[in-house]
Parts: C-alpha cells; structure tokens; sequence
C-alpha cells in the first residue's frame, strides 16, 4: 500500500471505531497466519475475529453466532470453487451476509455471491467497514 492509501484507510477505521466494536467477523482461509495483521487491527478495534479453516468449520461458527460480516478465501485445499461454495451456503442461512473474498490473485469481476474481492488489505479493510454500516444499519 502507498502511504496516501495507508493513511486513507487509517483514518476511516479511526472515524467507524464503534461500527468495529463488538463486530462479529467471520474469517475462513486454510492458511490463517497469511491474515493475522489485518486481524490485528480488525480487533485492535474491538472486533471479534473468530477462524475457520475450511468450509464447515464456517457452517458451524455460523449456526453457533451468525457474524456481521464473512471473509473468505477463494481456494482453501486444492478446492478454487470453495470460496464460491461457502458464500452460497452462506446466503442461505443468512440472505444479508454476502462474503467478502481476500484473494491472492486478483480476477476482474466480483461474483454474484460476493458483496466484494480484493487483494489489497486496505481495499478489504474498506469492504468489512461497507458491510457492517449495511448489516448494522438494517432493522
């Protein structure tokens, strides 16, 4: 990220320090140490951020306490429909919870499946604050 973006997303999450607190995030990849700075942060704010490492790990983190927001990876063990498979699992307990996918290869176009996808971890940054002014602001 260049200094201008870090400083962007740095005041945005400064400005939604109570959207963060006490969000309940959902985050799915098989290689979780990849995300442990963005974690960080999401829960230096007062997040929660709980892990799964695959596909129905998240289901039953889902039935246990449905989150404000579900980040997701594309391929978790081999499997490159994984990302696309929990979200529509997903969408079907829970119509408002459209994953967010952190990807390590970015492909143009955000699937149908997707509130969004991304690569860069201000952009995701970004996406988890979008989607928890929309969860939270629902009746």
């Amino acid at each position: 990220m260049s200094p201008g973006q870090t400083s962007i997303i740095a005041q945005r999450l400064q400005r939604n320090a109570a959207l963060l607190k006490g969000a309940n995030i959902l985050w799915v990849d098989d290689r979780p140490e990849h995300n442990d700075a963005i974690a960080s942060i999401l829960s230096g704010y007062g997040a929660a951020v709980r892990r799964a490492l695959d596909t129905e790990g998240a289901l039953t983190a889902l039935r246990a306490e449905l989150p404000d927001v579900v980040i997701s990876d594309m391929e978790r063990n081999g499997n490159w429909e994984a990302g696309k498979e929990l979200a529509e699992r997903t969408i079907a307990v829970d119509r408002r919870l459209r994953p967010v996918i952190f990807v390590a290869n970015l492909q143009p176009g955000v699937p149908h499946y997707a509130s969004g996808v991304t690569n860069r971890p201000d952009d995701l940054l970004h996406l988890v604050l979008d989607q928890l002014e929309r969860v939270r602001s629902e009746p």
